[in-house]
């Protein structure tokens, strides 16, 4: 077999060694000097080698086809799915607190002071519940007036009462009784006694004192339902004697009835009211008869109630009408619901309701009625969470014979209140603030700013332009209970004995209590008032007493 390569390649090497041999031989030979360039990098290129495929690899044109059946012989697996049984949920309501079957609380302090409460009632039934009690608070100490004199500030509250409740299916029987003594000493002069003279005669009448009966019989249904009406009727006797020998005797007779359709409210209210008295500057012996009807409609978000109150007079032979209309609507679920209401009423200022506002007006001082001719209130109420509430309202008001207290000229030493008329109009802002931190924390606080104008009046007397509340409860480890009163009246102007106007500077009352609960049984309690042991006065002349403190214990059985 000839290799010509490798013929080549042997003569190629012979011819190089002895070309080799030669040149180390001879001198060596000078060659052209030649200058290389190189343009870029000596860039390798390796060549891809073919590579020995290591798996053989069959390349035949027979193909096989694979053809094969199978059949699938299915059965039904039954099986029993047994659920596990979920236990029903339990409907808790609210825990029923134990009732104690008797109560009583007694305590003393400063300015020969004491307080007394008793209470009694039934235990739970279904088909009754009495009740019965009796409270006493006075106080028969001496306090500096005006005129830097140690003068009987003394005063006394007393009251006895008692109820009972007959349960039927659908309406209950009801029956109260209440009797009061109250009694307040005219410690406040507006004449320095020095210098004047007082007679004998007019020496008595240093203390009112007004004893009051009342007893009250109501029937009243509690159903909601749509074939038969809602009722409630009362009638109410009550009872006044004053230490002046004067006597008011009122009766009243009341009827409500309203039914509900599906998305109305019909209703009517009418009240008949008789007054008898005696020994007063104006006797009044007069008949009055409220009817108010009213038709009420509500949907999802709102409510609305539409009608009249009217009010008829006996004396005057006069008939007065005012609206009654209320609109509520609810934005987002009662937390947020803005209203208007426009209302009016007919006020009877009777000599019960006087006395228990200024136990210091004339013994025998008889205010005619005030004419409220229209009530426009609006604002917006809800709740902010689940704790904070609040209440922001706008109040505008109209009246006919608004009374304002002045000093009654007829006492020559200035004790006594008496009352001058004026018309009046009202613009307030109000609101209302509340926090409740389940049942150890409560807070509420309430303000209001007014502005008045008055026909002939310079001031509205003894009325504040600007008051204030803040009520606040903390209950710590469920047995120590703190809580605080804040009240406060702004500047008020009032009408002097001589004629001329001052100004009652404001009024800033504080008052602290705490509770401890020994056990459920036995309890002590100590309370301060006038924190701030400031001279204030309620009205011109008639100053609060200075710091005073209550303590005692309490008693459950």
């Amino acid at each position: 077999m000839k290799l010509p390569f490798l013929n080549t390649l042997l003569f190629c090497c012979t011819f190089s060694i002895l070309a080799t041999t030669q040149m180390q031989a001879q001198e060596p030979v000078k060659e052209p000097t030649k200058e290389v360039i190189v343009e870029k990098e000596y860039e390798p290129v390796i060549r891809e080698a073919e590579r020995i495929v290591l798996l053989p690899e069959f390349q035949d044109t027979t193909k096989v086809q694979l053809n094969f059946t199978y059949d699938i012989q299915s059965s039904v697996l039954y099986g029993r799915f047994v659920p596990r049984a979920i236990q029903p949920a339990k409907l808790m309501g609210e825990p029923i607190y134990p009732i104690d079957h008797a109560y009583v609380l007694l305590g003393g302090g400063n300015y020969m002071s004491g307080v007394g409460q008793f209470r009694i009632n039934s235990l739970r039934k279904d088909e009754y519940q009495w009740f019965a009690g009796a409270d006493f608070h006075g106080s028969f100490g001496k306090m500096k007036d005006q005129w830097s004199r140690n003068v009987d500030a003394s005063f006394t509250d007393a009251e006895v009462m008692a109820s009972g409740k007959r349960f039927f299916k659908r309406s209950a029987f009801e029956g109260k009784m209440q009797f009061n003594n109250n009694m307040r000493s005219f410690y406040g002069q507006a004449v320095n006694p020095d210098s004047i003279t007082i007679p004998d005669s007019m020496l008595t009448n240093d203390q009112q004192s007004v004893t009051r009966f009342k007893a009250d019989l109501s029937m009243y249904s509690f159903a909601r339902s749509k074939d038969k009406p809602n009722y409630a009727t009362s009638f109410v006797f009550s009872h006044l004697q004053s230490e002046k020998k004067v006597i008011e005797d009122k009766f009243d007779v009341n009827i409500q009835l309203d039914k509900h359709y599906d998305a109305q409210f019909l209703g009517i209210e009418a009240k008949f009211r008789y007054i008898k008295n005696e020994n007063l500057m104006d006797t009044l012996n007069n008949l009055f008869v409220d009817f108010n009807p009213w038709l009420g409609l509500f949907g999802k978000t709102w409510r609305i109630q539409a009608g009249l109150n009217s009010t008829y007079d006996e004396k005057t032979a006069d008939y007065y009408l005012y609206p009654n209309v209320k609109l509520h609507y609810n934005i987002a679920a009662f937390f947020l619901v803005p209203y208007v209401e426009v209302t009016g009423n007919y006020q009877l200022n009777t000599f019960e309701k006087i006395v228990q506002e200024n136990y210091f007006i004339n013994p025998q001082l008889s205010v005619k009625p005030t004419d409220n001719k229209v009530v426009i209130n609006g604002g917006l109420h809800g709740m902010v969470s689940s704790r904070l509430g609040f209440n922001v309202n706008a109040t505008f008001q109209k009246t006919n014979d608004q009374y304002f207290y002045i000093p009654d000229t007829i006492d020559m030493r200035g004790r006594f209140f008496s009352v001058e008329y004026d018309n009046m109009t009202v613009f307030s802002l109000g609101g209302e603030l509340s926090w409740k931190q389940s049942d150890e924390l409560n807070i509420v606080f309430r303000g209001q700013y007014s502005t008045f104008t008055l026909d002939s009046l310079a001031s509205p007397w003894h009325t504040p332009r600007v008051s204030a509340d803040l009520t606040t409860r903390y209950r710590m480890l469920n047995k120590l209970t703190l809580s605080s009163d804040i009240f406060f009246r702004g500047e008020r102007p009032i009408k002097t004995f001589d004629g001329t106007q001052a100004i009652l500077k404001p009024l800033v009352d504080i008052n602290v209590m705490a509770e401890y609960q020994l056990n459920r049984i036995v309890g002590f309690f100590i309370r301060g008032g006038n924190i701030l042991n400031r001279r204030q006065y309620v009205y011109d002349n008639y100053q609060m007493h200075r710091f005073n403190i209550l303590a005692g214990a309490k008693f459950l059985f």
